[in-house]
């Protein structure tokens, strides 16, 4: 692709911000095990059927912007609302920017209300600059990292498996997931 190798069928949108979104929200719509495995991850107490999650890209409402993936239990009993908001590197989304998403939360009336945070950034670093509730709406983060050690699903069928092997080798093109070792000094004397 414009003498670039392309490594994983998503690499065929691009290596944007959005591109990497909507690739995300694709997975997530695609694997019902990487959806759990993910609302797992950010401690979401919801257990209900995840058949009936609806995932949105790109959602506009008027004086509460544009989210990049949102999640939320189809039916009039909804008992689930999630904001994803992703970010490429090493950035994270201002207190302002998620302040924006909570009248969001209030149209649904869901139980279960959370803001999810995405970027290259660890637990510790994402702890330490992201607030843990906006209004009363818990915020989380997932690095891109844990993305790429959820998705190595054991079980589902072989297209979920082959999806979820694709959505890595996209993974580590895009983003910098750094081994522990690499961050090793070496002394000369």
């Amino acid at each position: 692709l414009y003498n670039r190798p392309v490594e994983s069928v998503f690499s065929l949108l691009g290596e944007k911000e959005n591109d990497i979104t909507f690739s995300m929200g694709w997975v997530l719509s695609q694997s019902p095990s990487l959806l759990k495995r993910f609302l797992r991850q950010t401690r979401a107490m919801w257990r209900g059927d995840a058949s009936r999650l609806v995932i949105a890209l790109q959602e506009f409402q008027k004086n509460s912007g544009i989210t990049d993936i949102e999640i939320c239990e189809d039916g009039p009993s909804a008992g689930l609302h999630v904001v994803v908001e992703a970010k490429r590197g090493w950035s994270l989304p201002s207190e302002q920017q998620l302040r924006k998403y909570v009248r969001r939360f209030y149209e649904t009336k869901a139980k279960e209300r959370l803001i999810v945070t995405m970027s290259e950034c660890s637990q510790d670093y994402a702890r330490e600059y992201l607030p843990a509730r906006v209004d009363g709406i818990q915020v989380r983060h997932i690095s891109w990292g844990e993305m790429y050690s959820l998705s190595q699903v054991n079980g589902g069928s072989h297209a979920e498996k082959r999806l979820m092997q694709e959505f890595r080798n996209y993974l580590t093109t895009i983003v910098n997931m750094q081994p522990q070792e690499s961050n090793w000094v070496y002394g000369v004397s």
